[in-house]
């Protein structure tokens, strides 16, 4: 899109890029509420989401808030966004991002845990009823030649020809614009940080690892880097975008409501 900035530009962008139009403008989700009556992720998730806060109060010291500010409708908000009212936003990604690409999420027919199931059931019968127990920290280190042999070999070759989605590309420009604070995801796919969006590594926060640098098993920390980014960022971010993931894994899921009251949150 160059430097334009006009409403009618972005909308024919849109137009024609199908997928940023069904991230951003179909079916998005304004949370109009304040902070304190409306929260993004799911009841059931009620409990993951106050141990995600209760780690974030952690790395941010304490949760500062902002005035309540009226949230935009749907137009205001694309008229806001091409005009570059948000000059901090936080993308929050999830498997949703990457399905185009070919890369089904884990638990879907063709997902990683399926083919964990066809690779390892017979080696290790345990993940035929629970394919988590390949990728947790305890399985690593209890079977380190089977892991550093076959598992890790294998982890590190899954789906790793795909090339970024429109979704992907879509934080590189919010990049190329000045807009963009941070992107935190959850995927291991590692496409946020593809060479050809030319996307700095700091800028991206790989939630959950990498095949390709190493994963965050179950059972391990996460990364210092998103508890120093956390840190860093929530209490001035005006935009948090979230795209591609149902808001269910704590701390992820909480992430969204460190932002200040007087941010926009949008759920696509």
């Amino acid at each position: 899109m160059g430097q334009d900035s006009s409403l009618k530009t972005f909308v024919h962008y849109v137009r024609e890029k199908r997928a940023i139009a069904n991230l951003l403008a179909i079916g998005v989700i304004f949370a109009r509420r304040t902070f304190g009556s409306q929260d993004l992720q799911s009841a059931k998730s009620f409990q993951e989401h106050l141990q995600g806060r209760k780690h974030l109060a952690r790395a941010s010291g304490s949760l500062k808030r902002r005035p309540t500010v009226a949230q935009p409708t749907e137009q205001e908000f694309f008229q806001r966004l091409v005009s570059g009212d948000y000059r901090r936003i936080v993308v929050l990604t999830g498997a949703g991002v990457s399905t185009s690409a070919g890369i089904p999420d884990f638990r879907s027919s063709g997902g990683l845990y399926e083919s964990i199931r066809e690779h390892f059931g017979s080696l290790v019968p345990a993940v035929m009823d629970c394919p988590e127990e390949l990728l947790s920290r305890r399985f690593a280190q209890q079977n380190p030649q089977l892991w550093e042999q076959k598992v890790l070999p294998w982890l590190r070759s899954w789906k790793m020809d795909a090339a970024p989605t429109l979704s992907h590309h879509f934080g590189a420009w919010l990049w190329q614009k000045g807009w963009l604070q941070r992107i935190y995801t959850q995927n291991v796919d590692g496409l946020h940080l593809h060479p050809s969006l030319e996307l700095p590594r700091d800028v991206v926060v790989e939630c959950h690892g990498s095949m390709a640098a190493g994963l965050v098993l179950y059972g391990d920390p996460l990364p210092q880097h998103f508890e120093d980014c956390c840190s860093e960022d929530f209490d001035k971010v005006d935009l948090v975008l979230v795209m591609g993931t149902s808001l269910q894994v704590a701390p992820f899921c909480g992430l969204p409501n460190m932002a200040p009251k007087g941010a926009t949150r949008v759920l696509a």
